[in-house]
């Protein structure tokens, strides 16, 4: 397990979180410090005043506390529990670690440790979770899967690794079953999105000023020559927000354009990052021009650097919103706590630490998260306190996307990115530059980057992608004929 979270700080092999050391990960799920747990116990005391809970709450979250410092002179606390992985970003983990202990006391009247898991990405992830499952078909000691997009979690589902569990009637009621195309919750209550967020492209204001190029416009705009070195992206085999933005692309401009575009894109790109989060900093440092970036990231990294430096656009008519879910998972150990723990995030007490700025009340604590809410109704409720830019649910596109085609062939198209551009991108970066070179010939362009399969093709592929011979010589066939093309140009 590469690295592990407990309450409201994280474990990682020599990580620093401000002026903490945390040390080696020594065990996999539980690694105390006395430093850590007393900024647990602060994040406590400004979850009380935060959420202005009554004297017998806050006495009763200082005394949680307290019981967290003395545990960190052993490995482990006993009490209750509730296990979660997720790929999402520690800011998430802290906020909700803290608005979770509150909430959990409050209604209890114990304290509950949260421990929190990750493999490095959504994509890690899920595969993990597959692998435990095979090992430990009827539970793997993990209570939710929590963040990750859409695809993932029909995965999840079809695998038979979730359980349903339906909210209240009265909150179901104010989330709306859809938002251009992309259900907001599945319908038999197995998993549900916790906030929604867009896709598209940030860009380095001064080196675009200073190099004379052109903001994107459209998707097809990634795949321009004379962005050539300038792009940031990751890998989608390892981010679930890469993979999404692909499927995006290709249902958008069509299979064959854009499967191009993703040709292009890639030979444009300087590398592929493991992890989507890292684009936005390579942006605002000047190592790439533009980077492809999930909303949330962007406008975080804008907060950061400020709005003179970075920019950041959707491309027109491709607005697609991607819920980000949680569900239950089969033979969760902690059934009850897990359920509840849905609930408040879904609730407008959850929703609100999506959405609000840091430090106001009813909002997270220390880091505005920048995450749209799936409450359409919330968004006049918290007005100006709101660090979102743009309504979702007051925006119109001409796209519709269709999530089971993207769930179906969901490890099919990260494959066929990592065998056409991914593993032969030195190949494809040389042939790049020589078609510019040689003056950037259209035919040219149309050959090299022609996609291996057709779409009808694909379906009947994902069909059969389980046999591992089979994947694997496929895989090698899309490989090698895309370094004979790439090789083939003048």
């Amino acid at each position: 397990m590469r690295w592990t979270v407990r309450s409201c700080y994280w474990i990682g092999k020599h990580e620093m979180v401000g002026d903490m050391f945390l040390g080696s990960v020594v065990s996999n799920r539980s690694v105390f410090f006395q430093k850590g747990c007393a900024k647990v116990i602060q994040g406590i005391h400004g979850r009380a005043r935060s959420r202005g809970l009554t004297l017998l709450g806050g006495i009763g979250l200082l005394a949680m506390g307290l019981m967290l410092l003395a545990g960190c002179r052993r490995r482990g606390i006993e009490g209750d529990q509730l296990i979660i992985i997720t790929p999402h970003w520690q800011g998430v983990v802290d906020e909700f670690t803290a608005a979770f202990e509150g909430y959990y006391l409050e209604k209890t009247g114990r304290p509950i440790t949260l421990e929190w898991l990750d493999q490095g990405g959504t994509a890690d992830d899920l595969r993990y979770v597959q692998s435990e499952f095979e090992r430990s078909p009827k539970g793997i000691g993990i209570d939710l899967f929590y963040g990750g997009g859409i695809d993932a979690f029909k995965v999840l589902h079809e695998s038979g690794f979730l359980v349903p569990f339906k909210l209240p009637d009265a909150l179901l009621e104010e989330i709306p079953a859809e938002l251009f195309g992309m259900p907001l919750y599945e319908a038999g209550h197995h998993w549900y999105g916790t906030a929604v967020s867009g896709f598209g492209v940030m860009y380095n204001k001064p080196l675009l000023e200073r190099q004379g190029l052109a903001q994107i416009g459209s998707w097809s705009d990634l795949a321009r020559p004379e962005y050539f070195g300038l792009i940031s992206a990751a890998d989608p085999g390892r981010s679930g927000t890469a993979h999404t933005m692909c499927e995006i692309i290709l249902q958008s401009e069509g299979w064959e354009e854009g499967f191009r575009t993703l040709v292009g894109m890639s030979a444009n790109t300087r590398k592929f990052s493991n992890t989507s989060s890292q684009i936005p900093k390579e942006v605002s440092s000047g190592e790439a021009v533009f980077g492809l970036a999930i909303d949330f990231y962007a406008y975080t990294e804008i907060d950061l650097v400020g709005e003179d430096k970075i920019g950041y656009v959707m491309p027109e008519g491709a607005v697609v919103y991607n819920p980000d879910p949680i569900g239950i998972l089969k033979g969760a150990p902690h059934r009850e706590i897990a359920e509840m723990f849905v609930e408040f995030v879904m609730s407008e007490a959850g929703q609100q630490i999506w959405m609000q700025r840091a430090a106001t009340p009813g909002g997270p604590l220390e880091q505005s998260l920048n995450r749209a809410s799936v409450l359409p109704g919330l968004y006049e409720k918290v007005g100006d306190r709101s660090v979102v830019r743009v309504n979702p649910f007051e925006l119109t596109s001409t796209q519709n996307y269709d999530p089971e085609k993207g769930s179906m062939r969901y490890t099919l198209i990260n494959d066929l990115i990592k065998a056409c551009m991914i593993e032969p991108h030195v190949e494809l970066k040389q042939a790049w530059q020589r078609w510019i070179t040689a003056g950037s010939d259209p035919e040219v362009f149309k050959r090299f980057t022609q996609a291996p399969v057709d779409e009808d093709a694909v379906e009947r592929l994902a069909e059969r992608w389980g046999d591992p011979a089979f994947r694997n010589e496929t895989i090698l066939e899309w490989k090698q004929n895309a370094v004979r093309l790439y090789r083939a140009v003048p």
